[in-house]
């Protein structure tokens, strides 16, 4: 009793979340709904796609501020004074100056607007392929959900069955053919497939509002099958280095940590670029609406200045050190990333071609469970089976059918995982990036 009231604790629980979302979000929840809109809605709506947006957009923000270093300035300033000169009346002095400013030589700005431009591109880079991750997650979620949903069709049907059989049991003790406890038996089967039919109703609710998070909102209607998924998966065939060659130049991630390597050498070029001076040209002009009998109402200025920091007690250098380092580290994770793109490509192929194994073996085996149920229920009524062989034939025949769907969509989920691996997208046509 303490488990059922905790089962059913839990299924309230889900009810109630799974009702919120109805309430708050779109009409959409009812329509069908395909692995390919499931995706698109999930790039339209979740915050981690907005995030990497806005990543994209600090970084050009960045690449502004650099280019700022080589155009010029214009500052206006103005002042007012007020001052007693004498026993007269108080009286209000001031004075404005229009200052222009051009860089003719910064050199320290030169690696830093390379580098911010690499920074750039490597946001986009990371951008595209933040989005890709969203999409392989939301189409694991889509494929979790439809196997939920698969289960709880097996776990009706063998409802089904199980009701039957008890009827049948009922009439052959009704017709004093068999004992009661033929119906006793058959009552316990009812009672474990209507158990088991409310598991996999609790893990199918729990497996849309998964799906729903990633959607953006409730997922109420039928899941449609990715029918070319599921045949891509079982006819793949690709060769491990050749995939890995192509992967290095397609994935996201890799090239944008060479986009980052390359920021970053620039940035450890910056420490040396202010060996050299700066050279700045002001322009000033100011205007003095007061001025004394012997001054002028304005005078202009023209100021070439020339900066050089021929010493700063080690700081140049200890930012190259630091900023090596950094080269240094990325270097090596790109290393890193490049050195185990066969290796997983390598993994993937094999978990795709055992769960096509697996798969194989499974819808065998669901075809010796049916048979065995059709044989064992005809033994039965013709006296030469117990009720227990036709209890545990319709129990076989539902974990067939749940093996049969747990193994397709696995081998699904491997061949996702390979296309991940690649670089591609999780269905062929589809586009994650902007």
């Amino acid at each position: 009793m303490i488990v059922d009231r905790c089962g059913r604790t839990r299924r309230a629980h889900a009810f109630v979340v799974l009702a919120f979302l109805v309430w708050a979000s779109p009409v959409f929840a009812q329509e069908e709904l395909t692995l390919e809109v499931a995706m698109k809605r999930s790039l339209q709506t979740h915050e981690r796609a907005k995030i990497a947006e806005l990543d994209v957009e600090a970084a050009e923000g960045a690449v502004e501020s650099a280019r700022a270093d080589f155009l010029p300035t214009l500052v206006l300033g103005a002042e007012a004074t007020l001052a007693p000169p004498d026993d007269a009346d108080r009286y209000v002095t001031g004075s404005g100056t229009l200052t222009l400013r051009q860089p003719l030589l910064n050199p320290s700005a030169i690696p830093r607007l390379s580098s911010a431009k690499h920074t750039l591109e490597s946001e986009k880079l990371s951008a595209g392929e933040e989005r890709r991750q969203l999409a392989f997650e939301t189409a694991r979620a889509f494929l979790d959900a439809l196997a939920a949903e698969r289960f709880v069709d097996a776990a009706e049907e063998r409802l089904k069955r199980a009701k039957a059989n008890q009827d049948n049991a009922q009439a052959r003790v009704d017709a004093e053919l068999n004992s009661s406890n033929d119906v006793t038996r058959a009552k316990l089967e009812v009672s474990s497939a209507a158990r088991e039919l409310a598991q996999r109703e609790r893990d199918e609710i729990e497996a849309r509002i998964a799906l729903a998070l990633l959607v953006g909102g409730p997922v109420e209607g039928e899941l449609v099958s990715p029918e070319v998924l599921f045949e891509e998966a079982r006819t793949f065939a690709g060769n491990a280095e050749e995939l890995s060659n192509a992967a290095s130049t397609t994935r996201g991630d890799v090239r944008a940590l060479e986009e980052q390597a390359l920021a970053a050498k620039e940035s450890a070029k910056e420490p040396l670029f202010r060996l050299a001076p700066s050279i700045d040209l002001t322009g000033r002009f100011r205007v003095n609406p007061d001025p004394l009998p012997e001054q002028s109402w304005h005078d202009e200025s023209l100021t070439l200045a020339l900066t050089w920091t021929i010493f700063d007690g080690g700081q140049r250098y200890g930012d190259r050190k630091t900023l090596l380092a950094r080269t240094y580290s990325i270097d090596a994770q790109r290393s890193l990333v490049r050195r185990t793109l066969s290796t997983e490509i390598q993994s993937s192929i094999t978990s795709l071609e055992t769960s096509r194994t697996t798969y194989s073996l499974a819808q065998e085996a669901k075809s010796a469970a049916t048979t065995n149920t059709e044989e064992t229920n005809v033994l039965y009524q013709q006296g030469l089976a117990r009720a227990i062989e036709v209890v545990d034939a319709n129990a076989e025949q539902f974990d067939a059918e749940v093996e049969v769907e747990s193994s397709r969509i696995e081998m699904a989920r491997s061949y996702l995982g390979l296309r991940q691996s690649m670089g591609a997208q999780p269905l062929a046509g589809f586009e994650a990036e902007q």
